[in-house]
């Protein structure tokens, strides 16, 4: 059965693609949450005019983020975490770490756009991918440092 999403779906299109998708994944997912219709003629017209406005956003989306990231990486992000007298985290730094970091700096940005190898767990500074497609990606630099605030019990 082909459909017009009308909302990005992950593993499947962005607005505006016609797909061919099973009768139940449409009844059941994607018509319910408003993320596709069917596929008519009317509405193939319509698709086309989405997805052209739906590049234009998406252009427009990639040139804010190429400025946001630039603005990024001239940043010092600092993160404070308990660690042992070796420099061992006691837990470790992960993505939701990095954007709560961001967001105190008044950056907001989604956990999906970074990307770690690994989680950190040492003390130091560390490179991390900032990646919003294919065409626009940056490295920022995370330095985690030792909290000294007393600990409290």
């Amino acid at each position: 059965m082909q459909v017009i999403l009308r909302k990005q779906v992950e593993k499947l299109g962005h607005a505006g693609d016609v797909k061919d998708v099973s009768s139940g994944y449409f009844r059941n997912f994607l018509f319910p949450r408003g993320l596709a219709h069917l596929a008519t003629a009317a509405g193939l017209e319509q698709a086309k005019r989405m997805q052209r406005d739906a590049a234009y956003q998406h252009a427009k989306d990639q040139e804010a983020f190429a400025m946001f990231l630039e603005a990024l990486q001239k940043e010092q992000i600092v993160i404070l975490r308990k660690a042992t007298d070796e420099g061992h985290l006691f837990g470790s730094v992960t993505e939701a770490d990095i954007v709560s970091a961001l967001a105190g700096k008044g950056h907001n940005l989604d956990e999906k756009h970074i990307h770690l190898e690994a989680h950190i767990k040492e003390l130091g500074t560390y490179p991390v991918t900032v990646i919003f497609d294919d065409m626009v990606t940056g490295i920022i630099s995370i330095t985690v440092e030792r909290d000294q605030s007393p600990s409290q019990k």
